[in-house]
Parts: structure tokens; sequence; C-alpha cells
């Protein structure tokens, strides 16, 4: 699933239009994207998804209790964030999220070996989200400032002199 997933997102149009919807659906719409339906086919799979998660775990425990699932926000959040995925949109790989998992479910794996309590858990799940971020933010500034050295026509009246001004 997570490669088809990342396959369908890259090289085809939908994939573009998605990524620009989510990037900044204004400017998306400007372009001519219809963002409402770009949301609507990217978001319907995700619910039906989902709804056949429900009805799995409901044939794995033949009831569903109104705190199954507790926890798993936190998780679901942290996950993509801490394999790159921005809170703004636009940017992120579905090969980046399987990492933020991969990371995240070994934190509650190492709390136990470690000799923790296992009501730590959800506080050093947080602690690690806040850790990653610092440690990203300063590639993210890096980053931006080799792309305005490397490309000064994306800054606004980067190539108007005085005298064409005037």
């Amino acid at each position: 699933m997570l490669r088809p997933g990342d396959c369908g997102r890259d090289p085809f149009r939908f994939g573009y239009r998605v990524q620009a919807t989510g990037s900044n659906p204004e400017a998306a719409a400007h372009a001519g994207i219809a963002t409402g339906k770009v949301r609507l086919m990217a978001l319907a799979p995700m619910g039906a998804i989902a709804g056949l998660a429900g009805v799995v775990h409901l044939g794995a425990q033949g009831t569903i209790l109104p705190n199954d699932g507790n926890g798993f926000a936190l998780l679901a959040i942290a996950a993509p964030l801490l394999g790159g995925t921005r809170l703004s949109g636009g940017h992120g790989s579905a090969i980046g999220a399987a990492i933020g998992i991969l990371v995240i479910q070994a934190v509650p794996s190492a709390i136990p070996l470690l000799g923790i309590d296992a009501t730590w858990t959800n506080l050093a799940v947080a602690g690690g989200r806040l850790a990653g971020q610092d440690l990203a933010r300063p590639a993210r500034g890096a980053q931006a400032e080799r792309s305005a050295r490397l490309s000064p026509a994306r800054q606004p009246h980067a190539n108007i002199t005085q005298t064409d001004a005037i």
C-alpha cells in the first residue's frame, strides 16, 4: 500500500494536482485545478480505508468500545511529521512517513527494555517529535537560503534595475 501510494503521487497528473492543492490551494485554483474535486478524490479512498479498518477491527474483537484507539492520534500525527511531512501541506512522501512510523514504534518498544514505566511512553513520543522538529529546522533554513541563492528570478522584483523602474 505504501509504494503504490508513493508511485501514484509523483509521475501522474493527479499526483501533481494533489501536491499543488496541498501546498497552496489558492494558487492551484488559479492554475485551473479543481481543488474541491482533487480533495474529494484524495480523501475518499482514505475514508474507505478507515471504514475497512473499522470492519476488520470489529471482526477481530467482536465489539467496538468507545475508548478503542485512544492514544493513536499522537502517533498518527507524529509519525509523518518525523518523516518530513509539513503540517502546512505540500511537502512529504510516503517513504518518509514510513520511516517516521518505524521511529515512533521503536520508542514504545524501547521503553520497557530500558526499565522505564510504560506510562511515560506518550511523553517520550512527544519529546522525540519536538526534538526531531528542532533538529530539522536548521536544515530547512539552509535549504531555503540555498534555493533563494540559486533562483533569484523567484524573488519579487529581482530582475528590475533602477533604470528599468524609471
